[in-house]
């Protein structure tokens, strides 16, 4: 590479004979700079050569897998020839046994297949039967449930219909008795009673108490209870009403509250 620069150099310097030659001045860093460039060429070349020995050793040693592919192929062509050969006199030896092979040999082969062609066909009738009979218990046992499953259904459609039809005759009763009430109700006067339930007294008390505890009653006559009968569908008209009554007194004796004073006396101002 140095020999090629230098000839460059002196090219140009041919070429620039005629002309005047100005003073050369250079930079120290350029001419290291100049070196280290020289210095890496020189070791690019040098990488150059040895990777071309390493593609050289790579070539050889690829020829000579070639080599050892070729003789391998050479190998395997002789083994098939060698077998197709033997193949050749299997076959031939075969057909000589065959030839020479007598009667009885040949009736005892026919007749072992025809066994075993027996036994095999027993075999699959006994497979074909067992199936079909697993399939008919199935099919029973299916039938069976499914029947037990119909009659249950059947049970409980009759128990609803007349647990049903039993409903519907208490309705239809209690829809008489409604009314009948509901008719009674409409004279009925209901009374309400306030007590006064009063401390128990000892002796003393009794001796300076002169007078006795008395039941303030008071009878008040309500208005006739509101009765609304809606018609549904022919039920005696009692399906829908409505009733609005006085509630019963209770008969035990219990302490007065407040307001229920208060309505004693209104009542007694009456």
């Amino acid at each position: 590479m140095k020999e090629k620069l230098l000839t460059e150099q002196d090219a140009q310097k041919e070429i620039t004979t005629n002309e005047v030659e100005a003073p050369q001045y250079h930079n120290p860093n350029d001419l290291r700079v100049i070196q280290k460039q020289l210095e890496a060429i020189d070791e690019a070349g040098k990488s150059i050569e040895k990777l071309n020995e390493a593609i050289s050793e790579k070539d050889q040693a690829i020829s000579e897998k070639d080599a050892l592919i070729s003789k391998a192929n050479e190998l395997i062509s002789q083994l098939e020839d060698q077998l197709k050969q033997k193949n050749k006199d299997k076959d031939e030896i075969i057909k000589e046994v065959e030839s020479n092979q007598s009667s009885a040999i040949i009736a005892r082969a026919i007749e072992f297949a025809e066994s075993e062609k027996e036994r095999a066909l027993k075999e699959s009738q006994l497979e074909v039967e067992k199936i079909i009979q697993n399939a008919k218990n199935d099919a029973e046992a299916i039938l069976k449930k499914a029947n037990e499953d119909a009659e249950e259904a059947e049970k409980r459609k009759n128990s609803a219909n007349e647990l049903y039809l039993d409903i519907v005759e208490k309705l239809k009763g209690y829809g008489v008795q409604i009314n009948e009430i509901l008719s009674e109700s409409k004279t009925v006067k209901k009374s309400i009673t306030f007590t006064k339930k009063e401390k128990p007294t000892t002796t003393k008390d009794k001796e300076v108490q002169k007078k006795p505890t008395v039941k303030k009653e008071v009878e008040e006559t309500p208005e006739p209870p509101k009765v609304e009968v809606v018609d549904s569908n022919g039920m005696n008209n009692w399906n829908q009403f409505e009733v609005s009554s006085q509630p019963e007194p209770n008969e035990k004796k219990r302490k007065q509250t407040d307001d229920e004073i208060a309505l004693a006396k209104k009542l007694q101002m009456k």
